[in-house]
């Protein structure tokens, strides 16, 4: 139970960094979106702010949406667009970076205080966290992915770290650098992801409107390589738990 209440509130905080950023773009490039939603399925609660927006809890905690209406979304110049779905992947960058330095500051440059990660990698506070990043993914293969059991575990061994030690360290730690994890991951260059939609944009920017139908074949081509990943992070899953 712990891991899953910890995986949620994670999760919840990640995906509330990631389209707060895509709402402050939104709002600063003067466009009103009708729903922020954290979660996806069933809407578990629902208020309406000052300008009608409809801001969500919903029932599935696999990602999050701002939405704007298609021709609100047509009607915005491609660079503007393209800052736009910047926006969401920056925040998590700028949170996750933040965090760590502050925490960094905080206790030393490396004041002993650690966290297992994934792959087994255990961080330092500061001086050791980028490197850590760095040989995740230079050694990451199928079996070193982590789906959403192994990020459940992680986030329940950092909350009985911050209680064991009284201090909330573990659990910034690991919202750092998921935060970061999440922001790098969405500016790959892969069609429905921000890095994709970013590529789009700086090609339309040149060429003109995709055709719909070269738009809904990169659309589809993003859903399958997503699904894979999603797919071998799940398998990745039920492996380690076998």
């Amino acid at each position: 139970m712990l891991a899953v209440v910890s995986f949620c509130a994670l999760v919840a905080v990640i995906i509330g960094i990631h389209e707060g950023g895509h709402l402050l773009a939104a709002r600063w490039l003067k466009v009103n979106p009708e729903q922020f939603a954290i979660g996806m399925g069933p809407v578990l609660w629902q208020r309406y702010d000052s300008r009608g927006m409809a801001v969500q809890i919903r029932l599935l905690p696999v990602g999050g949406f701002v939405d704007i209406p298609p021709e609100v979304m047509r009607a915005i110049p491609p660079l503007a667009r393209a800052f736009l779905y910047l926006a969401g992947p920056a925040a998590n960058l700028i949170t996750g970076a933040a965090l760590m330095f502050a925490l960094g500051v905080a206790h030393g440059h490396g004041a002993g205080e650690t966290i297992r990660l994934v792959g087994g990698v255990t961080v330092d506070l500061f001086s050791g966290m980028f490197e850590a990043i760095g040989s995740i993914v230079s050694s990451a293969h199928a079996s070193d992915l982590g789906g959403p059991v192994t990020v459940a575990n992680f986030a329940a061994d950092a909350v009985r770290q911050a209680a064991d030690t009284g201090s909330a360290s573990p659990i910034l730690i690991l919202l750092g650098i998921v935060s970061i994890s999440i922001g790098a991951i969405n500016l790959l260059p892969i069609p429905i992801l921000d890095g994709g939609q970013i590529c789009a944009c700086l090609v339309e920017r040149f060429t003109g409107p995709f055709h719909p139908r070269v738009e809904r074949a990169l659309n589809a081509i993003g859903l399958v390589l997503v699904g894979g990943i999603m797919l071998a992070a799940i398998c990745s899953d039920i492996a380690r738990l076998l």
